[in-house]
């Protein structure tokens, strides 16, 4: 039905100013629909907005809707309590990929070190950055808690075999 209507916008060239605007949000729509179509992205069902969404301005998220996670500062959730055994990082990936989140990464837990959530870094943690330069599949990691001044509490590369702790954001 869409398609039909647009192939009326793209043979009429006799329409009113009015039908050239719907034309235009018809074609804006279609365009929309295709992109979505092709790069076939995945929505986090679990999360939503509240209020009024602007455009060009930030999200800020106020809670965190999945069990298990806190907020920190207005845009990052946090699990709890980091994995309950030590694994390799494909499974950590994989484990917080399941959850719609990512393995924290540096910039997360500076983000939440920075806001008061020092409790939640600890030494031995994987951290999402990937290190692989020169190096194939070496992955960050923490090397000690961090505080509200100290934000250098990222350890070594570690190679994806390795087993370590992680916690999942988002």
């Amino acid at each position: 039905m869409l398609i039909n209507k647009f192939l009326h916008c793209a043979t009429d060239k006799g329409l009113p100013r009015s039908g050239l605007r719907y034309c235009r949000a018809l074609v804006d729509t279609i365009v929309a629909l295709y992109i979505a179509h092709i790069v076939a992205f995945e929505i986090d069902k679990e999360v939503s907005v509240d209020g009024d969404l602007t455009l060009g301005k930030s999200i800020t998220r106020t809670t965190c809707n999945k069990k298990g996670y806190q907020s920190v500062g207005n845009t990052l959730c946090i699990q709890t309590k980091w994995s309950d055994s030590k694994v390799k990082m494909h499974t950590a990936i994989k484990q917080c990929g399941d959850q719609y989140a990512r393995v924290c990464t540096l910039q997360d837990l500076i983000y939440v070190c920075a806001n008061g959530g020092t409790d939640l870094v600890q030494g031995g943690m994987w951290l999402g950055n990937y290190l692989g330069v020169n190096v194939s599949n070496l992955w960050g990691t923490t090397d000690q808690k961090c505080s509200t001044t100290d934000y250098n509490f990222d350890g070594d590369a570690v190679a994806q075999t390795a087993d370590r702790y992680y916690r999942c954001c988002y």
